[in-house]
């Protein structure tokens, strides 16, 4: 019999856009088997706030009109008859007129995009081959925390730790002239209620408290959530950003894990998108 390889499905980078009609980009090829099968795709909505229309469902490159703002998932199905596979994309909608500045979405395998993390509180576990002497020549296993990009997520591991935190990459040289608002979308599943962003300039490039603000988080929390967070307001939030550093707790030992989706830097107002 020959061997029939499933389709290759690429549903695209994922999109942020303040126009509710978007294009999406995605790809579908197959090897040709099996025989007298005809290759299919569909877009099919999985989540989101809102309906959303496909102009054409059936073809991999299509315009989408989305009903509301928010966050889409979507997903791009290629079937051969026989074999079927699927990727994701993540469409966010954004109220007209609203410009996303600088945006990590962390979308590819291991990619941090330029984040750190640091004093996560977690070590390297050391398993040992039961009944000899703990050395090097009897490991059994060596278990690794987490702290990597997987899934469409940022994920940290947390152990006792009442100051870990996230560290972006440094000369961000966005503008704050108009972008204020610091959105991210997490899962917080440590006992942490609260977590702090704290910033530094190109005119001001000192870590201090008068450049950090703290906003509440909700606790042991089974599903993502959106957080946005004003800047504005801080007499050091002008120039040109150099760094950004989220702390994940509030400076209480926490213990559990943290789910960072997507960051984002803009000029939304937080108090009506999205919650």
């Amino acid at each position: 019999m020959p061997l029939n390889n499933p389709p290759v499905v690429n549903a695209g980078a994922d999109i942020i856009s303040d126009n509710p009609e978007v294009q999406l980009r995605g790809s579908v090829s197959d090897d040709g088997r099996p025989a007298g099968k005809k290759l299919s795709a569909r877009w099919e909505l999985l989540e989101g706030p809102g309906a959303v229309t496909f102009k054409n469902p059936a073809a991999a490159k299509c315009a989408a009109v989305f009903a509301a703002p928010g966050n889409y998932l979507l997903r791009l199905v290629g079937d051969d008859g026989e074999l079927w596979t699927s990727r994701m994309v993540t469409v966010h909608i954004v109220p007209r007129g609203v410009t996303v500045a600088k945006a990590w979405e962390f979308n590819s395998p291991l990619d941090k995009e330029g984040w750190s993390d640091a004093e996560l509180g977690t070590q390297n576990r050391t398993n040992y081959i039961a009944g000899k002497p703990q050395t090097a020549a009897n490991i059994s296993s060596i278990v690794y925390p987490v702290h990597y990009v997987a899934g469409g997520s940022y994920i940290v591991a947390l152990e006792n730790a009442p100051t870990a935190h996230l560290l972006s990459a440094n000369h961000l040289d966005v503008s704050l002239k108009r972008h204020k608002t610091v959105r991210l979308r997490l899962q917080n599943h440590t006992a942490a209620t609260r977590m702090t962003l704290r910033f530094i300039t190109q005119a001001d490039p000192f870590w201090d408290e008068a450049k950090a603000k703290s906003f509440p988080v909700t606790p042991n929390d089974n599903v993502p959530r959106d957080y946005a967070v004003d800047l504005s307001a801080l007499p050091g939030w002008t120039g040109k950003l150099q760094q950004l550093r989220l702390d994940l707790t509030g400076g209480e030992p926490a213990t559990g894990t943290c789910r960072i989706d997507y960051i984002w830097i803009d000029d939304s107002n937080p108090a009506i998108f999205p919650r």
